[in-house]
């Protein structure tokens, strides 16, 4: 799921996820507010959420199982990891 501000946004993050194999089109979800993205958030109910927003991570802590905030540091919660760059994020895919 994305935040965007406008309809270049949303184009510039396609043509970014054109290359990346298992990323379906019709899975990526855009929105252009906060209040959206949270909604959506909570509806999706997804397993890991990654954000660079520490304001939202504070919000859905409460409801998401596993959070992880970029360019966060310390600790904020037992199911928030904090890490400096998307870079760090170690995902199995298998």
């Amino acid at each position: 799921m994305c935040r965007i501000r406008d309809a270049a946004d949303k184009k510039q993050i396609l043509n970014l996820v054109k290359a990346v194999d298992g990323i379906e089109r019709h899975r990526i979800l855009f929105c252009t507010t906060e209040k959206g993205y949270e909604a959506f958030t909570r509806q999706i109910d997804p397993s890991l959420l990654v954000t660079n927003n520490a304001a939202q991570v504070m919000f859905l802590k409460r409801v998401i199982q596993t959070l992880v905030l970029v360019g966060g540091d310390g600790v904020v919660a037992s199911n928030v990891a904090c890490v400096p760059s998307v870079e760090a994020i170690a995902v199995d895919l298998e």
